[in-house]
């Protein structure tokens, strides 16, 4: 049976939206994020025009959430 890829960016993207669900459902005020993937970091602070197409529907939810903490 072949092995399924899958990409790895899509999976911390993932983690990244679930953790930002959790914190707006507790009700805290931030999310910070520490990862060793440059990649995820430097997307989540480019426009989203500039964002790898394999990964813009991940980064843009996660943004989207990241809009609903208050400033």
């Amino acid at each position: 049976m072949p092995r399924e890829k899958f990409n790895v960016d899509r999976l911390v993207y993932t983690l990244y939206w679930w953790s930002v669900q959790l914190a707006l459902y507790h009700g805290f005020s931030a999310v910070y994020f520490e990862s060793d993937s440059s990649s995820c970091i430097e997307a989540l602070h480019k426009p989203a025009a500039s964002i790898p197409w394999r990964i813009r529907r991940c980064v843009l939810d996660v943004l989207s959430l990241a809009a609903d903490f208050p400033d």
